[in-house]
């Protein structure tokens, strides 16, 4: 019972946290798209909205061309879309039904609520004010910070345990690379490989958590 329970509040977070990841992608599209073209060059920058959240195939499956409508449609509310903002919370929704009791009311309420306003907008707010105000309301907090909570989380984990393992060795090393990263010298590299090697990074802390303590 104890491992099922683990298992619904991890998947519960992965959800959450991919929510807040197509959310920031799709806020930091916003305000690239005020940047003048001479900063920005003439890419477009929708098409790298969704080489970033990893599902261009998917998408262009879908939609000919990529735009603020289509894009916006695609990463947060369309049914279709498996990894959207709406299908994240539906499946963590059902994860914090599972261990209702484990939860605090205010994340109770936080995701619940955030389900509904998501289930009753059918084609996505009505300007890009309200689609701005509801990516802030899913965001959280920064990758560094949610990263010190991880490993907070862990070591805590681990204190139960009585013993350390792969999970909080990586999880320790991908804090420090995000606290010792400059934003100037991830533009340098690239910014779609700083989010591709981050995703590899959760991606490989996944397996090692899972292989850890849910297996």
């Amino acid at each position: 019972m104890l491992s099922r329970t683990a298992d619904n509040l991890y998947w519960l977070a992965r959800y959450v946290e991919r929510a807040e990841y197509l959310a920031r992608i799709l806020d930091t599209t916003l305000r690239l798209i005020t940047v003048p073209l001479s900063y920005g060059g003439g890419t477009n920058e929708w098409e790298s909205a969704v080489a970033s959240a990893g599902c261009a195939n998917a998408f262009f499956a879908a939609y000919d061309e990529a735009s603020e409508e289509t894009v916006t449609d695609f990463l947060a509310f369309s049914s279709k879309n498996p990894s959207s903002i709406r299908n994240c919370f539906e499946i963590a929704r059902l994860n914090a039904r599972a261990v209702r009791t484990a939860l605090t009311t205010e994340m109770w309420d936080t995701i619940n609520g955030i389900w509904l306003e998501l289930k009753n907008w059918n084609k996505g707010p009505s300007s890009r004010e309200e689609l701005a105000r509801f990516l802030r309301w899913v965001m959280g907090s920064s990758l560094a910070s949610c990263y010190e909570n991880l490993v907070q989380n862990l070591d805590h984990i681990a204190t139960a345990y009585g013993r350390q393992g792969p999970a909080q060795r990586q999880a320790r090393a991908v804090r420090a690379r995000l606290m010792n990263s400059r934003i100037e010298e991830i533009f340098q590299s690239g910014l779609h490989e700083f989010i591709g090697h981050f995703i590899e990074d959760n991606n490989r802390l996944g397996s090692a958590v899972a292989a850890q303590y849910l297996m």
